[in-house]
């Protein structure tokens, strides 16, 4: 899904990167692709909440993979999450990188939706593990 995402994105004219104009036009047609949260399959589910997460906070896969799920919550229209850096460290403890995202008003690119819907339908059962990286 990520190889799919960066080929639609070097596809593209990128002449400069000082005031340059980007088409994510193919992005917003692979997101209506999916359809309504509610509906797309698992797979369909996972990768809409990755690829939402990488654009709506500029993550690698990386740092997706880093993510505190223990810590994450919704409150307000908001939702929390907590990066946990283990390669950075500050007095011999991880960094961790807060993020906040608001909703959006379209429920098809709403990461808080997605999340929503992959927590009620695919995570139901939470088995915390220590990171490999940790």
């Amino acid at each position: 899904m990520f190889s799919e995402f960066l080929k639609f994105l070097d596809e593209s004219s990128i002449r400069s990167f000082v005031r340059s104009e980007i088409d994510i036009t193919p992005v917003l047609q692979k997101f209506r692709e999916f359809g309504p949260t509610e509906e797309p399959s698992v797979k369909n589910i996972i990768s809409k909440l990755c690829l939402l997460l990488a654009l709506t906070e500029f993550l690698r896969a990386s740092y997706i993979h880093l993510i505190d799920y223990v810590r994450i919550r919704v409150k307000n229209g908001i939702l929390y999450l907590v990066i946990i850096v283990p390669k950075e460290n500050r007095v011999g403890r991880p960094v961790e990188k807060p993020c906040q995202i608001n909703a959006d008003s379209d429920p098809i690119l709403c990461l808080i939706q997605t999340y929503t819907v992959y927590k009620e339908k695919i995570s139901r059962n939470f088995c915390p593990t220590p990171h490999a990286k940790k």
